[in-house]
């Protein structure tokens, strides 16, 4: 009888014990796996901006090009007008 109930309380602690390991393996393992994906969100994310900054500055110089072209055909052209007069 006590062979029995001892067996039990040895066979409930190793229970327990393994329950807890396993939960704490859990707990660990989620805890990796959110630090991964926030480090790789992170790197994805300075990507994008890098990527968003580099075509802004192609914009603004394709911009300033556009701006100049026009403002240069403005002054031939109030040139080109004050020679006909």
């Amino acid at each position: 009888m006590f062979v029995l109930f001892f067996k039990y309380e040895k066979d409930s602690r190793e229970n327990l014990i393994q329950s807890e390991i396993d939960r704490h393996v859990k707990d660990i393992i989620k805890i990796r796996v959110h630090e991964k994906l926030q480090h790789r969100k992170d790197e994805i994310e300075n990507e994008v901006k890098r990527r968003i900054d580099v075509l802004k500055r192609i914009m603004e110089k394709q911009m300033l090009i556009e701006i100049e072209k026009r403002n240069n055909d403005e002054i031939r052209k109030v040139n080109a007008k004050k020679v006909e007069k």
